[in-house]
């Protein structure tokens, strides 16, 4: 092979290393090598490529190791920037891999507890508890102030959500 040739192929790793942020390349470097790691524990598994099974296996071990969503969608990252790397065909593409990424991420997902509304016997409570005949005045303006200020905030975050939503 001609010298030149050879000089000029031999940069090419590094040249598409660079075709990332170096945080993205060390964070998809980590995931990758994590897989790798785990991949060489089973013969039956080649890390380079891989088979789409393999990699939902891997997503199952994940999950049954108790890691969380964003630990998947590394694992994802990293194996789809490796086969990216090398110009293979990307496992992370099938359909089976995707359904279970987003069967975690439904058995990951905490449900959602909204906060309890302030009502008027709330706010009586509060000023009863600082109402105290010891109370000095600026805990009465304090008091008064956050009073005031509890229904403009709440009108103002009702405008900001109507005009985000229309």
């Amino acid at each position: 092979m001609d010298p030149e040739l050879s000089c000029l192929a031999s940069s090419l790793p590094l040249r598409c290393l660079g075709d990332k942020a170096d945080s993205a390349t060390e964070c998809y470097s980590r995931a990758f090598e994590k897989f790798r790691v785990w991949a060489a524990s089973y013969k039956e598994i080649s890390v380079l490529p891989m088979s789409f099974l393999h990699v939902a296996t891997y997503l199952e071990f994940l999950l049954h190791s108790n890691s969380s969503y964003s630990a998947l969608e590394a694992a994802i990252y990293g194996i789809r920037w490796a086969h990216d790397l090398f110009g293979l065909s990307n496992p992370c593409d099938s359909n089976f891999v995707k359904g279970i990424l987003e069967s975690a991420k439904r058995s990951l997902s905490r449900p959602i507890v909204k906060k309890e509304p302030v009502t008027p016997d709330m706010v009586l409570s509060i000023c009863q508890k600082f109402a105290a005949a010891n109370a000095n005045f600026p805990i009465y303006a304090l008091l008064i102030f956050a009073l005031q200020l509890l229904p403009g905030f709440c009108a103002l975050m009702n405008w900001l959500i109507y005009a985000i939503v229309i």
